[in-house]
């Protein structure tokens, strides 16, 4: 289907009208992302070094602790449990340190749950942004077919005008002659 020059132009004003306004929303969302991720900068660094403490504190008491088989291996081999130590365990320092353990290990798995939902809001702003900087190109591409073929257009009709002057030129050539 041809268009007209006129036609064209009018595209082509469209084009660039949604361009203009898909960098808008471009500028206003990576502020938007740059502000977020300037906020939640810090949060990021806490939560990081909480993790690692955790994990370290996760490390070590894990390897602190007595293992639950030596208990049964005992009773096997005909180890006692009947001192004073055996009978108060519950009440021991081993004890606290497993049920802190426990608290630790359920802190640890909320703090990394908190951080993949904190990067995940981020990453979604950087996908929006990639998604209009395409819609951009798009419509840059329209921009370019659009002139391409207005130049067609310009150069065909400055063809056409070539031809009416070179046949008016052997037309009056030709009533000169009569």
């Amino acid at each position: 289907m041809a268009h007209t020059t006129e036609e064209l132009l009018k595209f082509k004003e469209g084009f660039e009208t949604q361009i203009k306004d898909l960098e808008a929303k471009v500028n206003a969302e990576t502020l938007l992302s740059k502000s977020a991720t300037e906020r939640m900068y810090p949060v990021f660094i806490a939560l990081s070094i909480i993790l690692l403490v955790a994990a370290v504190f996760l490390v070590v008491a894990i390897i602190i602790q007595s293992n639950k088989s030596q208990k049964l291996s005992s009773t096997i081999s005909g180890g006692s449990s009947d001192t004073y130590y055996g009978k108060n365990k519950s009440n021991s320092a081993s004890k606290k340190l497993s049920i802190v353990t426990i608290i630790v290990t359920v802190f640890f798995i909320v703090a990394v749950s908190a951080m993949y939902i904190l990067q995940t809001d981020v990453s979604e702003s950087d996908s929006k942004i990639a998604e209009l900087n395409s819609e951009i190109a798009v419509l840059e591409g329209y921009i370019d077919s659009v002139e391409e073929e207005s130049s067609k257009l310009d150069s065909m009709a400055k063809e056409d005008a070539k031809k009416d002057d070179a046949s008016k030129d052997d037309a009056t050539k030709d009533e000169g002659k009569k």
